[in-house]
Formats: C-alpha cells, structure tokens, sequence
C-alpha cells in the first residue's frame, strides 16, 4: 500500500516501513471517492481522511468530516460493533477501509505502530463533547 498525503495527515506518527505492516494485518485499502458517490462499509471499518460527506446508520443522518470512523460504533459498556454504515461523498472523500474482525485480533506481527494504531481508533472511539462516533444505549 502507498502512502498518500490523506494518510500522513491523519498518522503522522506512523513510519513508513509501518504502512506495508499494517495494510497486511488490517487488510486496509484507501479509496477515493468522487462527490456525489456512495460507499456502503459492509462489515468494515472506513476511517474519513479528506473530505466531507453524509453519513447514514440506523440511528440517523449526520455530515461527517476528515478525520472521523464510521462502520463501527461502541455501547456504553465498550463493547465495539460493527454498524452498516452509507457514506454519501458531498466532495472528494478519501476513505481507508479495514477488516473490523482483523482489528479485534492480536497480530503476530504486533509491533510498536500495530498497537500505536489500535490505540487511536480506541481515541477516536472515546466519548467527548466532539465524539468522533456515537454511543449506542
């Protein structure tokens, strides 16, 4: 997997050596996609890294922008789910897609940037006044 300038913003911590790693753990994709194109996560994790667009679940519509998860929710005991999830493109969206059953998994491959990325989709999961996800009942 090639790293892309979307991608550098959003883990600037990441070294490069650690792109390749983690495609191959996580089974990431990036996709672009155009305005007015609409992704479904089916069973996937999408992470927003450009771009701004309207996000369909179960519980509602709401406009999601860079750098925010989707496909994924989280009850308030923790537990993590996934969630089917529609992201229509307002413009331009850059979207890294990963296997939501591979990131429950330990990798044996577990190095320092493996677990550095588990722990910022566990921040981008935590409940705040701006939560980059919601918390299901």
């Amino acid at each position: 997997m090639e790293s892309s300038p979307a991608w550098r913003e959003a883990f600037d911590w990441l070294p490069e050596e650690g792109l390749e790693t983690l495609g191959a753990c996580f089974d990431l994709t990036e996709e672009h996609i155009p305005a007015g194109e609409i992704r479904r996560s089916g069973g996937r994790i999408g992470c927003l890294l450009k771009g701004r667009g309207r996000l369909r679940t179960g519980r509602g519509e709401r406009v999601l922008t860079a750098v925010h998860l989707l496909g994924i929710s989280v009850t308030k005991q923790g537990e993590r789910r996934p969630e089917a999830a529609e992201l229509e493109a307002e413009e331009d969206c850059t979207v890294l897609w990963f296997d939501f059953q591979l990131v429950q998994m330990v990798c044996y491959a577990a190095c320092w940037f493996h677990v550095r990325f588990l722990q910022e989709i566990d921040r981008m999961l935590e409940p705040s006044g701006d939560a980059k996800t919601e918390r299901l009942p």
